[in-house]
C-alpha cells in the first residue's frame, strides 16, 4: 500500500491496493482522482458515515461534473426526512431531465403513498405546464365522488379553459346517461353570473337538452 501525496515522480500510485480486492486512489497534480474496485461480481464499494452525514462534491474545474454510471440498478433512499433533487439556474437553457432512454415498453412512474389531497403536487411559480405526447392521454380517478376530477381556471385574471379538438369531435359522456337516459344535472354547463347561473344547459329525463 503507498500513499503519497500526488506531486513528484511517484504520483502514478497514490493508494493502490492488491489484485485479491484492488483499491485504487490516484490523482496527480491538476490531475483526478479515482476509486475503483476490481475485485469480482460481488465485491461493492460501500461509504459509510456514523453519526454524521457523507458529502460528495464537485468543484467547478474541467469538467467539475459527478459522474454515475452502473450496469445494474440504482437505488437512492431517505428514511423520515424531507428530500429533494435539484438544480440551481442562474442562466437561461439549463434544464433538469429525467429520461428513459430506449424504444422498449417500459415507463417513468411517479408514485405516491401519501393519502393527502396532493399525494403527487406539480408546482410552477412563474412558468406555466406543457403536456405533449405522441399517443393517448387518459386521465382516471377512482374516487366515488362529484368533484373526482376538477379543472380550475384563475377567476382572478379573466382565466379560462380552451378546448380544440379535431375531427373526431369531443364527447361528454355521464354514466348514468349510458345507463338510465340523461338525467337532470348530469351535463350541466353555466356561466356561474347572473340569477340563471345555476343550470344554463341541463339534460331532462325525457332525454332533452336545454339551454
Amino acid at each position: 500500500i503507498t500513499i503519497n501525496t500526488g506531486v513528484g515522480a511517484d504520483s502514478a500510485g497514490n493508494l493502490a491496493g492488491s489484485a485479491a480486492g484492488d483499491i485504487t486512489i490516484a490523482g496527480g497534480a491538476g490531475g483526478a482522482g479515482d476509486a475503483t474496485h476490481n475485485g469480482g461480481d460481488g465485491g461493492d464499494i460501500t461509504l459509510t458515515s456514523g453519526a454524521g452525514g457523507a458529502d460528495m462534491g464537485a468543484g467547478g474545474g474541467n469538467p467539475g461534473n459527478i459522474v454515475l454510471n452502473s450496469q445494474g440498478a440504482v437505488n437512492i433512499t431517505a428514511i423520515n426526512v424531507n428530500s429533494g433533487f435539484s438544480l440551481e439556474a442562474t442562466a437561461g437553457s439549463r434544464d433538469l431531465s429525467f429520461l428513459l432512454t430506449g424504444a422498449t415498453d417500459s415507463s417513468i412512474i411517479l408514485q405516491s403513498e401519501g393519502i393527502g389531497t396532493d399525494a403527487i403536487y406539480l408546482q410552477t411559480t412563474a412558468g406555466g405546464i406543457d403536456v405533449d405526447s405522441a399517443g393517448s392521454i387518459n386521465i382516471t380517478s377512482s374516487q366515488g365522488a362529484a368533484t373526482a376530477i376538477v379543472l380550475n381556471a384563475s377567476d382572478t385574471a379573466n382565466g379560462g379553459i380552451d378546448i380544440n379538438v379535431g375531427l373526431g369531435g369531443l364527447d361528454l359522456v355521464s354514466v348514468d346517461s349510458t345507463t338510465e337516459g340523461l338525467n337532470t344535472g348530469d351535463i350541466t354547463i353555466n356561466t356561474g353570473v347572473g340569477a340563471d347561473s345555476a343550470g344554463n344547459l341541463a339534460g331532462s329525463a325525457a332525454g332533452d337538452i336545454t339551454i
